[in-house]
């Protein structure tokens, strides 16, 4: 288990240094020059001395070769240092403790609701397969999974604000009011459904298939014939056999709960870090740009890592196939 760990940890930190790589590249890729946005060349009528334009320049260490400017980052990042925001010149890592705190609270929130109802509707649907309850419920996963977030954001400011003002339009509080529990849970509906929706429809579609899969076993059937009651054969055998996928695809729906973050905290005005991403892109914020990313690079690589250790342990026929394969 400790070797397995150790090649695995090894793999997510080679993984990384490629993530660092891909980022600084694909980070000065972008259309525009930061120097020519910050000092608002081109968007005033004023002057900016060309003397002005090197020496910011030279401060950002824009001036140097891209592999130069690649090594000093990496050198700054294994210390700890993001670097600083063009746009205020305040610490890369401060302005993230700022925001993170909102974003995880929206997207755990979002995510734990999601999970939470569509893990036992999929468990029944496939309990239920073909019959009416198991159509219902697939044409409405169906239907979630199909809408578009910005769109279903749209369909719920013009019903719940806009036609029936039950709920706020956008921010984490009211202006003007130091806000209570009941206003901040208020503002967190809106955006909390439209993440929650496209992440439960995934999960409830994954968990029914899995489920299905696991069921038809043999030594599910096995076992039925037995006279094994039916709740632990689903709950104790079924499922935990199901848990692998599902472990994996919560792996891979955090990271994308995050990124899809950075479109619904837009709209809802919530200052979170998909809002500061959004803000960085539109003032060519290499640093926050490198930063941000890399850090919901590294959650992922966590959360993969978390997730990869765990199956040994949730279902021991892992274990014994990567024994054969060794």
């Amino acid at each position: 288990m400790i070797a397995y760990a150790a090649r695995r940890v090894v793999s997510a930190l080679v993984t990384l240094f490629g993530i660092t790589l891909l980022v600084f590249i694909l980070t000065r890729a972008v259309p525009g020059d930061p120097v020519s946005y910050h000092l608002g060349i081109g968007t005033s009528t004023r002057t900016v001395p060309p003397e002005l334009v090197e020496l910011t320049r030279v401060r950002w260490g824009l001036d140097r070769p891209l592999p130069v400017q690649y090594l000093k980052w990496v050198r700054a990042v294994s210390t700890g240092d993001l670097g600083r925001s063009y746009s205020d010149a305040r610490p890369v890592t401060e302005k993230i403790s700022e925001r993170v705190a909102a974003s995880i609270e929206l997207n755990g929130i979002a995510l734990f609701l999601a999970i939470g109802a569509a893990i036992p509707l999929g468990v029944l649907s496939a309990r239920r397969k073909g019959g009416r309850l198991d159509r219902s419920i697939s044409v409405a996963a169906f239907i979630l999974f199909a809408i578009p977030g910005f769109w279903l954001a749209v369909l719920l400011i013009e019903l719940l604000v806009m036609r029936f003002p039950l709920l706020p339009l956008q921010g984490m509080r009211e202006l003007g009011s130091d806000g209570g529990l009941l206003d901040h849970l208020r503002h967190l509906v809106l955006p909390v459904t439209v993440l929650a929706s496209g992440a439960f429809a995934l999960f409830l579609r994954h968990t029914r298939r899995a489920m299905i899969e696991c069921l038809g076993e043999q030594h599910i059937i096995a076992a039925r014939a037995r006279g094994l009651s039916e709740t632990r054969l689903v709950w104790k055998h079924a499922f935990r056999a199901a848990l692998v996928p599902i472990l994996t695809l919560i792996a891979l729906v955090l990271p994308w709960v995050l990124s899809g973050s950075v479109i619904v905290e837009q709209i809802f005005q919530w200052r979170g870090l998909g809002k500061l991403f959004f803000d960085a892109v539109l003032q060519r914020d290499y640093p926050l740009i490198s930063g941000l990313t890399l850090l919901m690079a590294a959650v992922t690589l966590l959360v993969n890592l978390a997730a990869d250790l765990s199956y040994r342990a949730i279902d021991p026929r892992v274990a014994i196939e990567e024994s054969r394969l060794r």
